[in-house]
């Protein structure tokens, strides 16, 4: 009687093992999944944020250069006293603008297209939140 005792033993051992064998590899993989997505979503993250400082950059050294070009075509008289220089530089840019590029300038204040492009666009994005609410509130109905 022993030995058919010690094979159902036996048996027993092995299907215990397989189980906390395949557990384990389960529990490996597993993990192995769960640190594969983490580090995909943190790269998307580091890439969009590298897109977002090259972009900063290149705007902000865009602008540079424009202001550079605007500057480099004011011409001062040798009698203009320093104290007017900055007056100077914006009755130039003043009648730049208005002669060149269709931008308005009144008063100090600078009214043009972009302004309203902007509020467009603004308005837009608005929009596109609420319906991304509404949809998101529709689909939590749905879901229920």
């Amino acid at each position: 009687m022993k030995p058919a005792r010690q094979a159902k033993i036996s048996r027993r051992n092995r299907r215990a093992s397989t189980l906390i064998l395949s557990l384990m590899s389960v529990l490996i993989f597993s993990t192995l999944a769960i640190s594969m997505m983490t580090l995909s979503s943190t790269n998307l993250q580091l890439a969009s944020n590298h897109h977002n400082v090259s972009t900063a950059l290149a705007t902000a050294q865009s602008g540079q250069e424009v202001i550079r070009y605007w500057l480099s075509r004011v011409l001062f008289s040798s009698s203009t006293p320093q104290a007017n220089y900055l007056r100077g530089v914006i009755g130039e840019r003043k009648s730049d603008l208005n002669a060149n590029s269709g931008i308005i300038v009144a008063d100090g204040d600078v009214i043009n297209r972009a302004h309203q492009v902007v509020n467009s666009q603004a308005a837009r994005k608005n929009i596109n939140e609420e319906i991304t609410s509404e949809q998101e509130t529709d689909h939590g109905k749905k879901t229920k």
